[in-house]
């Protein structure tokens, strides 16, 4: 067995050779081939080099949150709104009126924007009078060329706007001093160039007011400029950092360049792979070259190194070759983890992560194989080093740092039970805080909490209904009133989520319409109604922004004013629900045609509708919850008995019968009995004919006078009916609304708002048109109408992001501890050799994550790295350190004790040293203006510090408590009697 190992040993030895002296051949080449190479990835960086913080890129085209969003954006003209804020101190001023009109005009000249809604161009739906009519009319809030000039005319706008919920805290703050302007950039617009020329003309425009950008293009923008910013500002921080590690460390010029040149190409050649593959730079790309620079020096440092230590004993390319043999397979194995680390990340389906793993796994591949074969090559060009040189770098420096981790490690191998219990105390008193991690990806939280978006972000949020579109599509004929009940009813819920502000849609806009003209906040019951109102929308900027150009889809919309990602997955979770509740196809139902039983069930249908309607604006009105069930059962419980009184019905009567509008001239003397007789009648169960006959007798003098007028008293005996319906509906409407809201409480008694929208509600059950599921209609029912709703915006895209991150860090953690696993099980030939190697870097993951918990740092895209990375990076240490005892348990032939501590006092300098080198690079991300990159490089500090300390500190005493296999065959090469460590003490 001995000859055996020898052997193959040999056979290595002479592969890794001729790999030398193949490199020390090629020398040349590889110098030429690396500046070709480096001059190509330069090319591909200043040609094709772009930026993309959109975050709905990151996501797969094909994913259902993504396609929705941007079918939305294609039909309705965006779903991303950049928002202005401008700092009037008082809106309602005539100059500042002047300026906001200037303002919005400008802006909807910009190429690319679809939408610009401000106070001065806003529609609005108010009460007008056509010939003496009553009549509703839908435009422009101020007139276009009309802008309020006079004390009268401005303060009349001021309690016009201020006392409307539909303008006051979007287009306006409540307390006037604010007005913001909503552009809707097109779909396919460049949305970072949209939202700087926006920016610009604003400026230009309004140059002497505060002014605020918000909304996701500005966002963006804000991102773009900061990624490119932050590169241009850490890789000098972080090449000034390595230069002066590299001096410390060699003393030497060439100490110095070789591994920055290694660095500085490894990561050119990165970027430009990512440039050349047009995979844009991102706000987590962005971090590879520091990353290259913080990580990639450590092959070239191990290279040099041990470089110095040939040349004292061989002739420089003898050194060079002699370096090559015994480094290869540390520096290969060290890079392979490293490489497995980023490229666990191939797991995930954000590209973003996925692109930034390929690219820092090919910087880490490249900056491993220029120490292999460009480092060597240009060395072998070079006069050797002065002995000064080489005495400095292999001199006493770090005595302080051996003797100390000599004696603490000795000391563990005396009580090794005792220090395994102390890491596993501590260990397990992570879980706690470990159990507190929250995901949350909320991208305004990435800016600087004094920086302008933030301060934006914050009075949008708090002064004017926020900045996220949130929106629910219903897919059906527009202008059918049973679509549009689903409509309204979505609208309520969106209202009612709390954190929801400005719901529009073109049902609210047709209810508001419906209210001016009949004092109902309700949908017309039929068609036709629907088509009356209809008229004043047609050629109207809001019906386009509210329905398709078909009229096939219409547009729930509303603005979120938070950020939070667990509130916005509890929104998405929430909306689904309630969408889900809605059938697709289903069934008109005319009460007063349908057999008994099927208007029984069309009923409970709409009271179910009715009792969900009352809920949400409960909710919504009074910040309570509110189940729609209670609801329900207080509907059953108060809903019977109510009936009109007879005096208003008779009085009603009379006022319709001496009116024009009477389809019969009556004469002043018949009136009263005619009215008496029509109340009588109508008390009870009347129908047309009845009425009409009855009619004819108190009104004409004769039979003959009777039938001859018979058309006319038929459809005044219809409108009767009409209107003691609509009474006997109002007065069950009315007292239950007001039931309802003493129920409530003070609280309720004097919100106008909130008794508008109950009464709204309760009109639902007087309308004569219900409906079923097609599956519970009769045969023979009418022509099903479909109707199919979704929901779609920004908040969506966040959470679906949030939740590929949480993925990726599961997917991608548990890839990256497999191949470290695989990869000491193979080096070692031992399971227990993994298992063990393994404790540093679980131990380093349980210290990381506790402190996100404990410091409440999300995991968001920066900090999901973190983990992966961990494993990649951290593994090498003990990887080092279990090679160093295998080679130093069979070259002196000791006890496995006297082994671990002779390869800590020749490793533990070296690894301490490389962790020194990368924590400090690590820090260079304070700088960084993205707030995530603060956590990544504090956590990956921590973890470096954590991972080496427990490589040299807990890993022996684990060595030492197991006893195992592994180590009695490591040490038995040169020592058979050497059956387990001295466990001393």
């Amino acid at each position: 067995m001995p000859g055996r190992r020898f052997s193959t040993h040999c056979q290595g030895v002479t592969m890794l050779e001729r790999f030398a002296r193949w490199v020390l051949r090629f020398r040349l080449a590889i110098i030429a081939t690396a500046v070709l190479l480096t001059g190509l990835s330069v090319w591909a960086l200043f040609a094709k080099a772009r930026v993309e913080s959109d975050i709905s890129k990151y996501l797969p085209a094909d994913d259902p949150v993504i396609q929705r969003f941007t079918r939305a954006g294609e039909k309705y003209g965006g779903v991303t709104v950049a928002l202005v804020v401008v700092d009037f101190g008082d809106v309602f001023d005539a100059r500042a009126l002047s300026e906001l009109d200037s303002l919005t005009r400008a802006l909807q000249k910009i190429d690319g924007i679809k939408w610009v809604i401000s106070l001065t161009n806003v529609d609005d739906v108010q009460e007008s009078q056509i010939e003496g009519e009553k009549a509703v009319l839908v435009g422009k809030l101020i007139p276009a060329g009309k802008i309020p000039s006079t004390a009268e005319e401005l303060e009349r706008l001021r309690r016009y706007v201020l006392g409307k919920e539909t303008l006051t805290g979007t287009v306006v703050s409540a307390d006037g001093r604010y007005a913001s302007v909503a552009c809707t950039i097109l779909e396919k617009a460049d949305r970072v160039v949209v939202a700087a020329e926006i920016e610009r003309v604003a400026r230009a425009e309004i140059a002497a007011r505060p002014l605020y950008f918000s909304g996701f293009p500005n966002w963006t923008k804000t991102m773009s400029q900061i990624i490119l910013s932050d590169m241009a500002r850490l890789v000098p921080i972080v090449a000034l950092l390595v230069i002066l590690v590299l001096f410390a460390s060699f003393r030497s010029l060439r100490g110095v360049l070789l591994p920055l040149l290694n660095v500085i190409l490894s990561s050119t050649w990165a970027m430009g792979l990512m440039a050349a593959l047009d995979w844009p730079i991102t706000m987590l790309s962005n971090a590879v070259p520091v990353l290259m620079m913080a990580l990639g020096t450590a092959y070239s440092i191990h290279l040099l190194h041990r470089v110095n230590e040939s040349y004292m004993s061989a002739s420089p390319q003898g050194g060079i070759a002699r370096t090559l043999s015994d480094v290869f397979v540390p520096i290969l194995g060290a890079g392979v983890t490293t490489v497995a680390g980023f490229l666990s990340f191939l797991t995930t389906d954000l590209s973003f992560i996925r692109q930034t793993g390929w690219i820092a796994a090919f910087g880490i591949f490249v900056a491993m194989m220029l120490a292999l074969t460009l480092l060597p090559a240009i060395l072998s060009l070079l006069p050797p080093p002065k002995p000064r040189a080489r005495s400095d770098a292999n001199g006493k420096a770090g005595l302080f740092l051996t003797r100390t981790f000599d004696g603490i490690v000795a000391e563990v191998l005396r009580r090794p039970k005792a220090a395994v219990a102390v890491a596993s105390v501590l260990a397990a008193a992570t879980i706690p805080f470990i159990l507190r991690i929250e995901s949350r990806f909320d991208m305004v939280e990435y800016f600087p909490v004094d920086s302008d978006v933030r301060i934006a972000d914050r009075l949008m949020r708090e002064k004017l209904g926020g900045n996220t579109p949130v929106w629910i599509t219903v897919a059906g004929d527009a202008r059918d009133p049973l679509v549009l009940r689903h409509a309204l009813l979505a609208g309520k819920f969106l209202r009612a989520q709390g954190d929801i502000q400005d719901v529009r849609s073109i049902a609210e806009l047709l209810a508001e319409m419906n209210q001016v003209m009949s004092g109902r906040r309700s949908l017309p019951d039929s068609r036709e109604g629907v088509a009356n109102l209809w008229l004043s929308l047609e050629g109207k900027d809001i019906l386009d922004q509210l329905v398709d150009g078909e009229r096939r889809e219409l547009l729930v919309q509303g603005r979120c004013r938070t950020g939070d990602t667990g509130r916005l997955r509890r929104l998405v979770a929430e909306t689904n629900r309630f969408l889900s509740g809605f059938p697709r196809r289903f069934v008109p139902v005319r009460l007063s045609a349908a057999a008994a039983e099927t208007a029984q069930k069309a009923g409970e249908v709409t009271r179910r509708w009715v009792a969900f309607a009352l809920a949400m604006d409960i909710q919504a009105r009074l910040s309570r919850q509110t189940a729609p069930e209670e609801m329900l059962r207080w509907l059953d419980e108060s809903d019977h008995g109510i009936r009109a009184e007879a005096g208003e019905l008779r009085k009603k009567i009379g006022e319709y019968l001496a009116s024009p509008e009477a389809e019969l001239e009556i004469p002043e003397e018949r009136q009263g009995a005619a009215a008496d007789e029509a109340a009588r009648l109508l008390s009870g169960a009347a129908n047309p004919e009845s009425l009409s006959a009855a009619l004819g007798a108190r009104i004409f003098a004769s039979q003959a006078d009777a039938e001859e007028n018979a058309p006319d008293l038929m459809a005044l005996s219809r409108s009767l009916l009409i209107l003691a319906r609509e009474e006997r509906g109002r007065a069950r409407v009315v007292a239950l609304a007001e039931a309802l809201v003493r129920r409530l409480g003070p609280e309720a008694s004097g919100n106008r708002a909130l008794r508008t929208d109950i009464e709204g509600d309760l009109w639902e059950l007087e309308a004569e048109t219900a409906w079923l599921p097609e599956e519970e209609a009769p045969p023979r029912s009418e022509k099903p109408v479909e109707a199919s709703l979704a929901q779609t915006g920004f908040h969506e895209v966040t959470v679906e992001v949030d939740d590929g991150i949480v993925r990726s860090q599961l997917s991608s953690l548990g890839l990256a501890i497999l191949v470290a696993f695989v990869f000491i099980a193979f080096q070692f030939r031992s399971f227990v050799a993994a298992l063990l190697g393994l404790i540093p870097v679980g131990f380093t993951l349980a210290v990381i994550f506790a402190v996100m918990g404990a410091l409440d740092i999300k995991l968001e895209p920066a900090t999901v790295l973190i983990a992966s990375v961990v494993v990649g990076v951290g593994i090498d240490y003990p990887i080092h350190l279990l090679s160093r005892i295998r080679l130093e348990g069979r070259r002196s032939g000791t006890g496995a004790s006297a082994a671990i501590l002779q390869s800590v006092h020749s490793v533990g300098r070296a690894i301490l040293i490389n962790a020194m080198a990368v924590l400090l690079g690590m820090l260079v991300f304070l700088f960084a203006q993205l707030i995530p990159l603060h956590y990544f490089g504090s956590l990956m500090a921590l973890a470096m510090a954590t991972s080496s300390l427990t490589a040299i500190i807990v890993l022996p005493a684990a060595l030492a408590v197991a006893r195992s296999q592994f180590l009695r065959r490591i040490c038995s090469a040169a020592d058979p009697g050497a059956s387990a460590p001295d466990r001393g003490g």
